[in-house]
């Protein structure tokens, strides 16, 4: 990051991209001081040469310079960190390879990387982010709680923190908590389908499903392109026994996904208790054909076998008393 100090400019340079440079004044960023007064390019400028701190963090407010990254959708906020020489390179090895490791299921190992982020900068709040998600996938929800408030009092801006921490108190079946944490991340990032659809979950688990199935249709106006949020709305609508938009909905969640498994399963239950049986057996049949084929056949999926072997009972039974000439005498 970062030359000249005349008129109170600085150029913000990308390594990989360069045509993505620009030329940033005062109004262009937003943050604070320590002291809580608002930072400057002179304050980042200072930075660069004598850092005090471990880091300094500010929002980048310019929409010319956010047009310039096709994934910053549009009223989401950008915000950079820099940090002291010896320690930038450092952190971004270890947040780089915790991530790693989260996505090839070495979580421990994971936990361990993001904490030494953290301990060569305690206010890094990726670093706590990337913690609290892993945590989350080891089962470990209090921890993560703890990890996700810690970048909050540092960062009450943190979009993903309010979210994810919604998402941990979830797990937590503490829902009230956690429909308050995703109408936060709301008011900060009020274009993320992925929260309206959390919120939605939350409060359908607490069988309010009107009130989810709003929620699950402002995701759905955001991105019209999720299956399961479709799944999610078929499900609440199954519970106020709206078969038909159910129905419109599971098949909308296979049309686009054909290979989102649940869909399948939920779709069987609503046509097996319409007592349409043989179009049920299809759909919970793709359901295990699919589970075995993703090598993800579990206990759910053993439970979709049984509710088959009692559909084809039943569709034997009707035959038989069809074709029994005891029954037509």
């Amino acid at each position: 990051m970062g030359t000249g100090h005349s008129d109170n400019k600085i150029e913000w340079r990308d390594m990989f991209s360069p045509h993505k440079n620009s030329i940033l004044n005062d109004g262009e960023i937003e943050g604070q001081n320590s002291d809580g007064s608002p930072i400057t390019v002179n304050d980042i400028l200072e930075f660069s040469k004598n850092p005090k701190l471990k880091s300094l963090t500010f929002d980048i407010k310019g929409d010319e310079y956010r047009k310039k990254f096709s994934w910053v959708k549009e009223g989401r906020r950008q915000f950079v960190t820099v940090f002291k020489p010896e320690d930038g390179q450092q952190i971004q090895v270890l947040n780089t390879v915790g991530a790693a490791l989260y996505f090839l299921d070495l979580n421990k190992e994971a936990t361990e990387a993001f904490q030494k982020a953290i301990n060569i900068d305690p206010n890094y709040t990726y670093a706590y982010n990337g913690l609290g998600v892993t945590l989350c996938k080891l089962g470990r929800y209090e921890e993560a709680v703890e990890v996700y408030k810690k970048a909050i009092s540092i960062d009450p801006k943190y979009v993903s923190a309010y979210y994810n921490l919604g998402v941990a108190l979830t797990n937590l079946r503490r829902y009230e908590e956690s429909i308050e944490l995703y109408q936060k991340a709301i008011k900060i990032d009020p274009k993320d389908a992925n929260i309206y659809h959390s919120l939605g979950a939350a409060i359908y688990e607490l069988k309010r499903y009107k009130e989810a199935i709003k929620e699950y249709q402002k995701a759905i106006k955001i991105d019209p392109k999720k299956a399961t949020i479709y799944n999610s709305l078929g499900a609440a609508l199954y519970e106020l026994k709206r078969y038909k938009e159910a129905i419109k909905a599971f098949q909308k969640a296979i049309k686009i996904d054909p290979k989102f498994l649940l869909t399948y399963d939920n779709l069987g239950d609503i046509l097996s208790d319409l007592g349409r049986n043989k179009k049920a057996i299809e759909a919970y049949k793709i359901f295990v054909n699919q589970a075995v084929e993703k090598e993800e056949y579990d206990s759910y999926a053993k439970e979709t076998e049984k509710k088959i072997a009692e559909l084809e009972n039943k569709e034997k039974s009707v035959k038989k008393r069809f074709y029994d000439p005891l029954f037509h005498r």
